[in-house]
């Protein structure tokens, strides 16, 4: 799995973050305070395989509980079953060779997948997978989450490799 594209729009200390994801390796420099930590959450939450995360009022930017929290995470390199029109093929994406995001996949771009969480003001959340023709999307279960193989290490590595 290869991560394209981030979108995260009233999450913790961010209102609005549209990034395009260039290189195959890519650093988050900054002071403290700058959200680094906050785009690493958001990513993971997205695609996440837990199926139930905890939330509270103060995951929404500026306490503000009357709008959602919307995180989209474009992916590419997939595994091929979630390719597969059976599973998200018809809700698929292109990543073209010069960074663009096409909602229908044209020659030479990458087939690509948007996962997007959603957490309502009630606190409650969903995973879809999007893209402009189905901007409701088609649900995406926790173990299909878990074959995109979304691991964050930190500074606990005994819980990570545990």
């Amino acid at each position: 799995m290869r991560i394209r594209r981030v979108e995260i729009e009233r999450f913790r200390g961010i209102k609005e973050l549209e990034w395009n994801i260039d290189g195959d390796f890519v650093c988050l420099i900054g002071p403290g305070d700058a959200t680094k930590t906050t785009i690493l959450d958001a990513i993971e939450l997205a695609l996440s395989p837990r199926w139930n995360i905890q939330f509270d009022d103060t995951d929404f930017y500026a306490t503000d509980t009357s709008k959602p929290i919307v995180i989209r995470v474009t992916v590419g390199d997939l595994p091929d079953d979630l390719k597969s029109d059976a599973k998200y093929g018809l809700e698929a994406r292109g990543w073209s060779p010069d960074g663009e995001l096409h909602d229908e996949p044209e020659y030479n771009d990458e087939v690509v997948l948007t996962i997007q969480l959603r957490v309502e003001p009630s606190l409650e959340q969903s995973w879809t997978v999007v893209n402009n023709r189905n901007p409701e999307g088609k649900p995406i279960s926790a173990k299909d989450r878990e074959k995109l193989g979304c691991v964050r290490l930190g500074d606990y590595l005994d819980r990570h490799f545990s």
